[in-house]
């Protein structure tokens, strides 16, 4: 039997390459061949029986332990079996004695592995950490995906049925909108001379040479004058809005006209944001026609056809006012600024031209616009619009809240018109909705801001201490509040730069009932009163306020003339001297006092600011007062792209001619 056994021993000798190929690395290290790692060598050299050995094969294979490791465990078992073979025992019985082989090296790999280090185990630890979260992330990710696009909008709103709901209870005859389309059937367009900067259109001075061109297109204008004073006189626009360019609007690009939604249900209820008004932009360019027509009838003396213009212009004024959203309001102070200016320039070229009791009916059709702020631009109407872009982003529990959808964020997408993203930029979609705040959530932050801007509107300018509405544009700085609020980042408006304009007006307006009053005085008296205390209560009911600092409005009289003046923008009484620089609209608009301080210690901005803003007689060579346009009131970024209005006929005073108030124009 021994010699059997040495024989075994000596006719398993390993070449020096498997040797190495079975040598742990620290023993080649210290320059010894030991190839412990060959197990099936090992049971060789000690003479295991076949059995036995692939017992002990089996097992340290399904140890899945580190080679050394097995090495050691193949050591061990071995000198197991061969002291159970030397007490005497069958290999059966020793392979028997071990059970199940998985069980066995199942027990075995868990006793190696409580003695390895406390750096693996640590290790070890950290990756499997690790790979649970990436599990995790997986998973949330899979339900959030889920979530985004199985996620459906609810449409339980109708914007534009909403607004034409009382129009079309309007009688057709009584529709303004009509009569104002036949008078851009039969107009042309300004001639190309006249759009050019030096023409200074509409106020193309007598001694122009672009004279002569302006009086033949005016008279080639009448027949469109005559509809647009047929228009003016009837109570009602009438105008439908749609999100689509009517067909018989002469001028215009319907080629945009029909578009399809992906969701079937948007055709009949499209976003309130995509309604079209051109409306504005006529109403808008009729009114210049007619500030033309009252400079030539002034140069005329023809009264009662300055009478209609004015009349005709502010009625223009009350029609723009039709649709309630906030860029009507804004149209409509920017018409009532013209006949307010055209008012201004009657009485200074030739007072006497309109009669008492004209004078005494413009007062009245200027007065019967909203005082308040508030309600002269109705800027609470944005909330409608809101609710309706969140209906079309969020779905809805019936509770009023909601979280975002797929169409969602591609419908936010649109708005930017920026081109379609990338798979790759789509894939973090899910992870962009989580960082969106709820609809509900969404809602209340839209109302707390507009609740501000009304709030502004209502109060008076010499209150402020800042617009109100600035803290959108601190709050768009901050990352995660335009991830939260990507919807409000997106369509909010200037609203407090709405609400200065309001007040803007509201003071225009103001001096010119004022200078009506003067003049009437003037004619009861022969002269100009000392004081304004003189008016009330018979010409005016009170005294107007000074928006800028809540004094009465400064009154005094130049060489027999009466000068009225606020104190403006620096908020300083320069007694009636306006900015000597020559531009006139600066020293009218609304700063902080921070920012006023900073002007008036900088030589070149403080020109422009430093001198009161004169109301009446306007300075000479005055440009349009800065309110007279809207102001910027649009989203941050450029809306959904909807046919562009072109007119072709009606001269084009703006650019900006009929979109929805978030459509309008590019944020300020």
């Amino acid at each position: 039997m021994t010699d059997q056994t040495e024989t075994s021993h000596g006719a398993h000798r390993p070449t020096t390459l498997q040797l190495m190929g079975s040598t742990p690395l620290r023993d080649v290290v210290r320059g010894r061949l030991t190839g412990r790692l060959d197990i099936t060598g090992a049971c060789a050299r000690a003479g295991l029986p076949e059995s036995l050995t692939r017992t002990v094969l089996n097992i340290v294979g399904k140890t899945r332990l580190w080679r050394i490791e097995k090495a050691e465990v193949g050591a061990e078992l071995i000198t197991h079996f061969r002291d159970g073979l030397e007490a005497g025992r069958t290999p059966e019985d020793l392979s028997r004695d071990f059970g199940d082989a998985r069980t066995t090296a199942r027990l075995i790999r868990r006793t190696k592995k409580q003695c390895r280090s406390i750096l693996w185990r640590c290790w070890i630890g950290a990756w499997k950490t690790l790979g649970l979260l990436v599990l995790v992330m997986i998973l949330v990710y899979a339900f959030l995906f889920l979530r985004l696009h199985l996620g459906a909008t609810v449409l339980r709103m109708n914007a534009t049925k909403e607004l034409n709901a009382p129009v079309l209870a309007i009688p057709v005859d009584d529709r303004a909108w009509t009569v104002y389309k036949q008078a851009l059937r039969v107009s042309e367009r300004v001639p190309d001379e006249l759009v050019a900067l030096e023409a200074r259109w509409p106020r193309v001075p007598a001694d122009s040479p672009f004279r002569p061109d302006a009086l033949a297109y005016l008279e080639r204008q009448q027949p469109s004058i005559e509809l647009i004073h047929r228009a003016a006189s009837l109570p009602d626009l009438g105008f439908i809005v749609s999100a689509e360019i009517e067909p018989d609007l002469p001028g215009y690009d319907t080629s945009g006209n029909g578009t399809t939604w992906d969701d079937p249900a948007w055709n009949d209820n499209p976003p309130a944001i995509s309604i079209l008004l051109p409306y504005l932009g006529v109403l808008r360019n009729a009114t210049t026609l007619l500030v033309f027509d009252s400079m030539i009838a002034r140069e005329h003396n023809d009264a009662s056809r300055v009478m209609r213009n004015l009349r005709s212009t502010i009625s223009i004024g009350n029609h723009a006012r039709a649709v309630p959203v906030l860029i009507s309001d804004l149209v409509a102070i920017a018409v009532l600024s013209r006949a307010c200016d055209e008012i201004f320039e009657t009485l200074e070229s030739n007072p006497s031209l309109l009669s008492d009791s004209q004078l005494a009916e413009l007062a009245h059709l200027l007065s019967a616009f909203p005082r308040d702020g508030g309600d002269l631009v109705r800027i609470d109407a944005e909330a409608r619009y809101f609710e309706d872009v969140l209906q079309r982003v969020y779905t809805d529990d019936g509770r009023g809240n909601g979280h975002v959808t797929a169409s969602g964020l591609r419908f936010l997408e649109e708005l930017t018109s920026e081109p379609p993203t990338s798979a790759l930029e789509r894939s973090v979609n899910p992870i962009s909705a989580v960082l969106m705040a709820d609809r509900a959530s969404t809602r209340r932050e839209h109302a707390a801001l507009v609740a501000s801007a009304v709030a502004a509107a209502r109060t008076p300018l010499w209150t402020w201490t800042r617009i109100p509405g600035d803290e959108i544009d601190e709050m768009s700085g901050e990352f995660l509040w335009r991830q939260r609020y990507p919807t409000i980042f997106l369509l909010m408006p200037a609203l407090g730069r709405s609400a200065a304009n309001a007040h803007h007006f509201t003071q225009a307006r103001d001096a010119t009932l004022t200078a009506i009053a003067l003049e009437l005085h003037h004619r009861r008296t022969g002269s100009y009163p000392t004081t304004l205390d003189a008016l009330v209560p018979l010409l005016l009911p009170t005294i107007p306020l000074d928006v800028f600092d809540g004094t009465p409005l400064k009154y005094t009289l130049r060489d027999g003339r009466p000068l009225l003046y606020s104190i403006g923008t620096d908020r300083k009484d320069d007694d009636g001297r306006p900015p000597d620089t020559g531009l006139f609209g600066p020293e009218s608009q609304w700063h902080t006092r921070e920012t006023i301080v900073a002007m008036l210690a900088d030589p070149i901005r403080r020109r422009s600011i430093d001198g009161d803003w004169i109301l009446y007689p306007r300075p000479v060579s005055s440009a349009p007062p800065a309110a007279v346009d809207p102001p910027q009131a649009g989203p941050r970024s450029k809306p959904v792209p909807a046919p562009t209005p072109e007119p072709t006929q009606i001269p084009v005073e703006d650019p900006a001619l009929g979109q929805s108030p978030e459509a309008q124009s590019a944020g300020s």
